[in-house]
């Protein structure tokens, strides 16, 4: 279906569709249909069912089915916000074998973190936020829905040169309906949302996060990987770190410091578990307000890192955009909740902050904080 003059949908619809939803969705309930082809074959079959509740509870289940005769095997992925377990079928109709990620930080998209409703849905939309990352192709109707056909551009992380994405989303809330990937004009991936319902009800038990009891380290089925991350409070986070973390003078209306925590790098040196090279000890807060929130994370310098903006590498820093700041210097990131991760250093420490309350916001939140670090040096 070709857009005519009167049905013309622009780019920065498609956005502000893509940032309500963001901001609006409490609980998802998906289902997704795909297939895998090559050189024109099916070479799997997949189906997912997942459940969400943000910003960080989640719940999915796969059946991929491989080769000619179709043989299943069954994944499922819980998070309960704090721990997350990845579990492989056996066959005999259980699970043999899981990875255990035990008490991973809040902050999405990090080391030490594992936040599945981030990975799964949040950079998705995020890639939406900014009319830079896609193209619009056509208004179409997929199962009488209305919808809008983009195509992801190739200086996205979802796409490369030498392949096309293109996704089709509910016209009224940019959710992502189908997706279609072509490697050098042959389709190769494609899959169909069969289910899309936002703030329904769901059972608080598909977030449990317990191990099965045929699973353990001793039998060689049970992998545990511990992130490190312990609550704290924010008179004594000072005392657990090798630097003094800042609390922002600012916060957006409604908005409460809900949760104070830090990495027990002390303990995971005990453990024999890996330490990041660069953000070795950070602490975070996480401010919520009804459905919105904000994460703050924060190190010390090492001294090689002074002024320069790549010690945040993994956000993306290629696609960085700086941002003048009214005490400073920021560089937002792709990567990220909303429209991505404000970066900054003050003289101690460094900072990244996200969150899906808009980049003013953000930006004032950072100002707040360098003001606070500046009295308090």
């Amino acid at each position: 279906l070709v857009i005519t003059k009167d049905e013309k949908v622009t780019a920065q619809e498609v956005s502000e569709n893509a940032r309500d939803l963001l901001e609006t969705a409490k609980s998802m309930h998906i289902v997704y249909e795909g297939v895998e082809y090559k050189a024109g074959d099916v070479q799997s079959e997949v189906t997912e069912e997942i459940w969400i509740e943000t910003p960080n509870k989640f719940s999915r289940t796969v059946e991929l089915k491989r080769g000619t005769w179709k043989e299943s095997v069954v994944t499922t992925t819980k998070s309960d916000g704090r721990d997350t377990i990845h579990l492989t079928s056996d066959d005999k109709g259980g699970f043999g074998h899981a990875q255990f990620f035990a008490n991973c930080a809040p902050f999405p998209g990090i080391e030490n973190s594992m936040n599945p409703v981030f990975e799964y849905l949040s950079s998705n939309l995020a890639t939406l936020l900014d009319s830079d990352k896609f193209r619009i192709i056509s208004k179409e109707r997929l199962d009488n829905r209305p919808v809008i056909k983009v195509h992801i551009l190739p200086s996205t992380a979802e796409s490369s040169e030498n392949m096309e994405v293109y996704w089709y989303l509910d016209e009224d809330t940019s959710a992502v309906m189908k997706t279609e990937v072509f490697q050098n004009q042959a389709l190769i991936a494609r899959t169909n949302a069969k289910l899309f319902e936002v703030n329904t009800d769901i059972d608080k038990g598909l977030f449990l996060t317990d191990i099965p009891e045929n699973l353990s380290v001793a039998n060689g089925n049970l992998e545990i990987i511990d992130y490190g991350y312990t609550v704290s409070d924010s008179t004594s986070l000072s005392s657990n770190l090798y630097y003094e973390p800042v609390i922002p003078t600012y916060m957006p209306e409604g908005f409460e410091l809900t949760e104070v925590g830090y990495i027990d790098i002390e303990r995971l040196e005990r453990e024999g578990q890996k330490i990041p090279p660069v953000w070795r000890q950070p602490s975070f807060l996480t401010c919520k307000s009804d459905n919105k929130y904000m994460y703050i994370c924060e190190d010390g310098i090492i001294d090689n890192e002074r002024g320069n903006p790549f010690s945040a590498s993994d956000l993306g820093y290629h696609d960085a955009q700086e941002i003048l700041l009214e005490n400073g210097i920021g560089y937002l990131y792709p990567q990220g909740v909303g429209d991505g991760t404000l970066y900054f250093m003050t003289d101690n420490i460094k900072v990244k902050i996200t969150g899906n309350i808009g980049l003013e916001e953000l930006r004032k939140v950072a100002e707040s904080l360098i003001e606070a670090a500046q009295r308090n040096p």
